[in-house]
This record gives structure tokens, C-alpha cells and sequence, in this order.
């Protein structure tokens, strides 16, 4: 892939931009991810994904502290955003 076209993370109130992700087959684990609820003022989860089913219906995160690993079901309508990778330190 040409890191020239790559888009890089931008700055925001909230930190860096999270991308969407429409298709949990595209994750892999170790990403670290935000599910957003469907409800207006759900509870949002985060954390890394420990793994995702072959048809990416199910998706499994490690949740941070001693929430444990929980699992998400697709049709759940959570949306789904990644965590843009760290920049290097120079």
C-alpha cells in the first residue's frame, strides 16, 4: 500500500479519530476498538479484539481492567470504530 495515500489520524476534542468499521472480518486481533451502542446513551465497550468469527457475526474483546472478555453479536446493531495505530516514536 503507498503510505503517501494512507490518511493519517487527526486531532480531536476526544483524542484521534477512530474509523468506522463496517465488517468485523477486517479486524484482527490485538485492534483496539470502541462498540458504540444502538441506544442513544448506551453504555459504549472498549477494548482489544481477542478473536472474530469466520463469518464475522461474533466478535470477542478483551475488556480493560476487571471487566473481562465479553462477546458481541453483529445483528446487535453496535457500531463498530478502531483505534488508529499509535504513531512511531521518533
Amino acid at each position: 500500500m503507498d503510505t503517501a495515500q494512507t490518511p493519517t489520524a487527526q486531532p480531536t476534542r476526544h483524542g484521534y479519530r477512530r474509523s468506522v468499521v463496517a465488517d468485523w472480518r477486517e479486524l484482527t486481533p490485538g485492534d483496539n476498538i470502541v462498540l458504540l451502542s444502538p441506544d442513544q446513551g448506551g453504555t459504549p465497550f472498549a477494548g482489544a479484539v481477542d478473536a472474530v468469527s469466520a463469518d464475522g457475526s461474533l466478535i470477542w474483546i478483551l475488556q480493560g481492567g476487571c471487566e473481562g472478555r465479553r462477546i458481541f453479536h453483529r445483528h446487535d446493531g453496535y457500531k463498530t470504530l478502531i483505534d488508529p495505530a499509535p504513531e512511531p516514536s521518533a
